[in-house]
C-alpha cells in the first residue's frame, strides 16, 4: 500500500472513531507525515483532526510524537558529558514579547555550576528568538555541526542546541503549519525534543491548560525533575509580577503550586519594564549584566528564572539561595567568562 493510502486510512479512522485512535496509529501517521510520500492536504487534515478531537492534549500522544521526532533527528553521541543536563525553555506563543530571559538565565545557570544544553530556534512570534539573541552576542549558531556540540557543552558548561540542525525533516511541514490558523501539535513539541535529553528542566507554557499536560509528558520522556510554569498574567515564564502557577515534577510525582517574586526575595516589576527589544538591543542589555554594569527589572527577571533552574537542578536548596548563586555568578565575572567561552567556541 502506498504512503498516501496508508495516511488516508489513518485520517479516516481519526475522523470517524477518534476514541480508538491509538498511540501506535499516531506513531505510524507521524512517520508518514515526516518521511512518507504524502501531500500537504493530507498533513493539514491530520493535524486539524488531531486538534479538533483534542488528542494533541493527550500526554501519550505528545510523548509518541516527540519520540518519533527524536528518532528521525540527526543522532549525536552525548556520552562524554559527565553531569546531568539542564534546560530552560518555553513554548512561546504568549504574545508578550518579553526580554530573552530563558536564554540569558541559561548562561547564568551554567556560570553558577550547571551544565546547560539550551534548546531553541529563531523567533517566530517575538522580536528576538534564542538563536537571534545569541548571534547578537557574537555566537555563530550555524557554524557548529551537531556532532561538535557535546564537546563544547562538556568543556564550556553551556551550548545552544539549534533545533533546525537536528530536526531537518520539520522543514517539510513548516509551510503547512504557517497556513493553519491555530496551534497544532507541533507548537507543543519544540520544548520536548531537545536532543541532549536534559534530565532537569524549567518549561514555560503559554496557557495554564498546558501545565499538567506538559509535566506528564516530560515524565514519560524521562525527565527527572522539572518545573512547568505559567505566569498568571499570560507569560510562558516565571512572571516578574503577581503569581505564577507551577507544576513541579519530581521522580514521577506532580504537585501544583503558586510562586511569586517574594518567594525569591525579589521585588515585583511591571511587565512593561522587562519588555524585549530587538536581538541587538537585548544583547546590549545582557552584555551590561554580564559586565556587572546593569541593575534593574530585567536583572531581577533573569535572577528569578535562573534561580528556579538552579533549584530544580539541585544546585540550590531554595529559590532565595538560587538568586544568591546567580547573583554571585554575575558579580564574580563567571557569567561573562561563560559567555565569552561559548562565543569563542562557536566561531
Amino acid at each position: 500500500m502506498s504512503d498516501y493510502n496508508k495516511l488516508k486510512q489513518h485520517i479516516l479512522k481519526l475522523k470517524t472513531d477518534p476514541s480508538s485512535f491509538s498511540p501506535k496509529d499516531v506513531e505510524e501517521a507521524f512517520f508518514l507525515i515526516l518521511q512518507g510520500e504524502v501531500n500537504d492536504v493530507q498533513i493539514a487534515t491530520f493535524l486539524t483532526l488531531l486538534s479538533v478531537h483534542k488528542l494533541d492534549r493527550d500526554p501519550e500522544v505528545l510523548f509518541t510524537c516527540a519520540t518519533v521526532l527524536k528518532k528521525l533527528a540527526i543522532q549525536v553521541d552525548w556520552s562524554q558529558i559527565n553531569a546531568p543536563l539542564l534546560d530552560i525553555v518555553g513554548t512561546g506563543g504568549d504574545g508578550k514579547n518579553t526580554f530573552n530571559v530563558s536564554t540569558a538565565s541559561s548562561i547564568v545557570v551554567a556560570a553558577a555550576g550547571g551544565k546547560v544544553g539550551k534548546g531553541g530556534g529563531r523567533s517566530s512570534t517575538s522580536k528576538s528568538g534564542s538563536a537571534d539573541f545569541l548571534e547578537s552576542l557574537g555566537a555563530n549558531i550555524t557554524s557548529l555541526q551537531p556532532d561538535q556540540i557535546p564537546k563544547i557543552l562538556q568543556e564550556d558548561d553551556f551550548c545552544f542546541i539549534f533545533a533546525p540542525q537536528y530536526h531537518p525533516l520539520l522543514r517539510k511541514v513548516a509551510h503547512i503549519r504557517k497556513n493553519i490558523p491555530f496551534p497544532t501539535v507541533f507548537n507543543l513539541l519544540g520544548p520536548l525534543v531537545n536532543m541532549c535529553s536534559p534530565k532537569k528542566m524549567i518549561m514555560g507554557v503559554f496557557s495554564a491548560d498546558l501545565g499538567e499536560l506538559m509535566a506528564k509528558t516530560l515524565d514519560k520522556l524521562g525527565v527527572e525533575e522539572a518545573l512547568v510554569v505559567h505566569g498568571d498574567i499570560g507569560l510562558d515564564e516565571i512572571s516578574p509580577i503577581g503569581t505564577t502557577t507551577a507544576w513541579a515534577l519530581s521522580k514521577g510525582t506532580i504537585n501544583k503550586q503558586t510562586i511569586s517574586p517574594a518567594d525569591f526575595g525579589l521585588p515585583e516589576h511591571d511587565l512593561s519594564l522587562v519588555a524585549g527589544g530587538s536581538s541587538d538591543e537585548n544583547a546590549e542589555i545582557f552584555t551590561k549584566i554580564a559586565n556587572n554594569d546593569y541593575k534593574g527589572p530585567i536583572l531581577d527577571f533573569i535572577l528569578i528564572n535562573a534561580a528556579a533552574l538552579l533549584k530544580v537542578g539541585g544546585l540550590a536548596s531554595s529559590f532565595e539561595e538560587g538568586v544568591q548563586l546567580a547573583r554571585e555568578a554575575i558579580e564574580s565575572g563567571k557569567v561573562k567568562s561563560t559567555l565569552d567561552k561559548y562565543v569563542k567556541s562557536s566561531n
